[in-house]
């Protein structure tokens, strides 16, 4: 199904992304004008979808919307792809709530290879946190490691920044449309990833701006498109923490910088002595620790330590620090 299709189905109002996904896994195509598109909408409501059908009027308005921005892309040098492609990231299709379409610019080569790592942390990192941030980001490019983040100012920049000294590969994801990059402080540090060969990534049309939950949907594509998670610096609010929830959701590996390594334990660090104390993360003592943690991924032998009830989803409460 092609990209405009998705983006139809997406702009019907009070359609369900659980029934957009089920339409995407059972046709490969999609009416795109309003007389067609409304009785394939009928047709679903035979097959058991139990949708609302809007009028001839309100299907009318969504192509048109879905037209103008598919036209807003193409200006902007921004492509699209959808859930039903094979270019379509697996890691993200076996998520909850998986996206259903994801806008990109730069190189995407990189989004389906096997070894990603996030490295996330405060956006008010101590000095050794900024260090240990681009330090990691330049040790993991070197073995071959793409470095994903959420474009966040702190820990995530500096995991980029010691990417870009090899240079290394860089995917990074928004909480808002491609051309509108928040923050506008690290617009020079987009371009240089796209400038290297990464890309940036968002399930936002162009000209959307961030909201609050935009970040934490941001958080959940972060950890999932990767195999490893690193928290290098984190207090126990904040989006770092939505992000290791998520890799723990998602049975993804996570390691923790140990606040001995930061410089002792501190408000600052709270995030990763709770993460390290409830045995979530694998604490990272000295960068030794590191050769074998990456030889353990790329031998597939190293598994999250971290082991969560089937089906029983990660409560928040299980993240707040007990003082």
């Amino acid at each position: 199904m092609n990209s405009l299709s998705v983006l139809i189905l997406l702009q019907i109002p009070k359609f369900k992304r659980k029934q957009i996904e089920r339409v995407l896994n059972n046709y490969t195509t999609l009416p795109t004008n309003s007389l067609k598109l409304h009785d394939f909408l009928n047709d679903l409501n035979n097959n058991d979808y139990d949708i609302l059908v809007p009028s001839y009027e309100t299907i009318n308005s969504v192509i048109e919307n879905a037209q103008k921005i598919i036209k807003e892309c193409k200006s902007s040098n921004i492509l699209i792809m959808n859930y039903s492609e094979n270019i379509f990231p697996q890691d993200l299709k076996i998520i909850p709530y998986p996206p259903l379409l994801l806008y990109y610019k730069g190189n995407i080569k990189y989004i389906n290879k096997t070894h990603k790592v996030a490295v996330i942390g405060t956006r008010t990192p101590s000095p050794l946190g900024k260090s240990i941030s681009k330090k990691l980001g330049l040790m993991f490019a070197l073995k071959g490691f793409t470095i994903v983040s959420g474009l966040a100012l702190g820990c995530d920049t500096y995991g980029h920044l010691g990417s870009l000294e090899k240079p290394g590969n860089n995917i990074a994801i928004l909480p808002c449309g491609i051309n509108n990059i928040y923050p506008t402080k690290n617009i020079k540090l987009a371009n240089k990833i796209i400038e290297n060969g990464g890309c940036l990534i968002s399930e936002y049309p162009p000209n959307i701006k961030s909201k609050s939950q935009y970040f934490i949907l941001r958080d959940r594509l972060q950890s999932g498109l990767v195999s490893l998670v690193a928290v290098i610096e984190s207090d126990i609010n904040g989006g770092t923490m939505h992000t290791a929830k998520f890799a723990l959701e998602q049975s993804k590996i996570l390691i923790c910088i140990s606040p001995n390594l930061l410089g002792g334990a501190d408000l600052s660090n709270r995030g990763n002595s709770l993460l390290i104390k409830n045995k979530m993360a694998i604490a990272l003592t000295n960068f030794k620790d590191i050769e074998p943690i990456v030889e353990g991924i790329l031998k597939n032998t190293l598994k999250p330590i971290f082991k969560q009830k089937e089906k029983e989803p990660l409560k928040y409460e299980q993240l707040k620090f007990k003082l």
